[in-house]
C-alpha cells in the first residue's frame, strides 16, 4: 500500500517543540482505585511470547517529581517478598507524579532483559523518599491475575518503606500498567529509496504485521536518542510523525512523495514502528542527493 505525504512540510524547518510520544504500545492494565499507599508493590509477569518491558504506569500520591526503583527477578516474586535473593535493580527512574488514582509514567531508559515465554518474572517497584504525602498507592484485595494474549500479570503484595526486607503487606493489588514490546517475529524494517532532489522518494516499510497500521516518524536535527512509549528511538527532538499507513497482506507499506528541487544536501532521520506488534524498525540517516 502506498501513502503520499507532503515533502515541502517534510523538509521544512522543524518548529522548536518537544518530541512527540508515539502512540501507546502493547500494554496490560490492572485498575486505579487505591485504598492505601506505602513504599512499594510486587507482582508477577508471565509472558506467553518473548517480550521486553519498556515502561510502567504506577499510582502515586505525589504531584511532583519522585524516584521509583524498578527491580526484577527471574522466577516468581511469591516466596521472595522479603528475600533479596535474585532481585536485580534495573533502573532508578525520575517520575512526574500525577496524584492519587492517576497513572504516573515510569519510562525505562535502559534496555530491559528479554522476558522469555513461559518463564515467570517477579517485579518490585519501590518508591524512594516515602512520606505521608509521597506514597505508592495500591488496593487491599486478594491476589488477582490480569491477562491478554501475550502477557499475564498476577498481583502479590505491598511493601513498607525500606526495600525488599521491609515489612510485607499481603495480599495487595498493584494499580498500574505494564508496557512492552513483543519479540516473537522478524523485526520490521525501513528502507529509503531514491531520495534525489526533484524526484519521487519512497520510504519502504517491510516485515510488519499484515493488516496492522505502521507509523513513521522523522527528524531534521539528528539521530537521538529520544525516549518514547515505544522505547528509545534514533531521532532527535523535535520530530514529527507521518500519516498512518495500513500494512498489506505481506506486512508492507510505502510512503512516497516528490522531493523539492532545492532539497539536495539536506539530512533526514527516520524510524518506524509496527503498531500491531509495537516493534521499532531500524533507524535511517538519509542525505538527499
Amino acid at each position: 500500500m502506498k501513502t503520499r505525504f507532503l515533502l515541502p512540510l517534510f523538509l521544512a524547518a522543524a518548529p522548536a517543540a518537544a518530541a512527540q510520544d508515539a502512540p501507546t504500545p502493547n500494554s496490560l492494565t490492572t485498575y486505579y482505585a487505591s485504598d492505601f499507599g506505602y513504599g512499594g508493590v510486587m507482582f508477577d509477569l508471565l509472558p506467553a511470547t518473548d517480550l521486553e518491558v519498556t515502561a510502567f504506569d504506577v499510582n502515586l500520591s505525589a504531584r511532583n517529581f519522585v524516584t521509583v526503583d524498578v527491580y526484577y527477578r527471574v522466577g516468581s516474586s511469591f516466596g521472595f517478598e522479603a528475600d533479596p535473593n535474585g532481585w536485580v535493580l534495573l533502573e532508578s527512574v525520575q517520575v512526574n507524579g500525577q496524584g492519587t488514582d492517576n497513572p504516573s509514567w515510569v519510562p525505562l531508559t535502559v534496555q530491559a532483559p528479554t522476558f522469555q515465554a513461559g518463564q515467570a518474572y517477579g517485579i518490585y517497584l519501590e518508591l524512594q523518599g516515602v512520606t505521608a504525602s509521597n506514597t505508592l498507592r495500591y488496593t487491599n484485595n486478594p491476589s488477582t491475575s490480569y491477562a491478554n494474549a501475550q502477557l499475564e500479570l498476577t498481583t502479590n503484595c505491598a511493601k513498607a518503606a525500606g526495600g525488599i526486607t521491609a515489612t510485607t503487606f499481603s495480599p495487595r493489588e498493584f494499580n498500574g500498567t505494564v508496557y512492552y514490546n513483543t519479540l516473537d517475529g522478524v523485526k520490521p524494517a525501513l528502507a529509503a529509496l531514491n531520495f534525489v532532489a526533484g524526484q519521487t522518494a519512497t520510504l519502504e516499510f517491510r516485515n510488519g504485521t499484515p493488516g496492522a497500521q505502521a507509523l513513521v516518524a522523522y527528524s531534521l536535527t539528528g539521530a537521538g536518542p529520544s525516549l518514547t512509549r515505544f522505547g528509545t528511538v534514533e531521532l532527535s527532538a523535535p520530530f514529527r510523525t507521518l500519516p498512518l499507513a495500513t500494512l498489506d497482506a505481506n506486512g508492507a507499506a510505502d510512503f512516497s512523495a516528490a522531493l523539492p528541487a532545492g532539497a539536495a544536501g539536506r539530512m533526514i532521520w527516520a524510524q518506524g514502528v509496527d503498531l500491531g506488534g509495537s516493534l521499532l524498525t531500524n533507524g535511517l540517516a538519509i542525505t538527499v542527493q
